[in-house]
């Protein structure tokens, strides 16, 4: 079970910042094709951003895992961080994403 909450961490965490750099690349005038090319190739290429991001790219919305999934899990991690004194900001911040998303419908 322990094992599964640090995997659920890294598996949330890294959702919302693929889609967050992504984000940040078209803002930044960079294609998003291009973008997704480059970072695909390179060291910080996480296992969620080349699974999800060319499902964004082709405007494919097929539900690939629940949102509330999500709350649920970082919720138990926020938990476990909390029962070991241990401080978890990033899982936090990912939680409340997750959470503005769930309530976003």
């Amino acid at each position: 079970m322990t094992v599964k909450t640090v995997h659920q961490l890294l598996a949330g965490v890294n959702i919302t910042t693929s889609m967050e750099a992504i984000a940040l690349g078209m803002k930044m005038g960079v294609d998003p094709q291009v973008l997704f090319d480059v970072v695909s190739a390179c060291a910080g290429n996480p296992y969620m951003f080349h699974n999800r991001v060319p499902h964004m790219l082709a405007g494919d919305y097929t539900l690939l895992s629940a949102v509330e999934i999500f709350v649920k899990d970082l919720g138990l991690v926020l938990d476990a961080g909390h029962a070991a004194s241990m401080p978890l900001p990033i899982a936090a911040a990912a939680h409340q994403i997750y959470l503005a998303a769930s309530g976003s419908g």
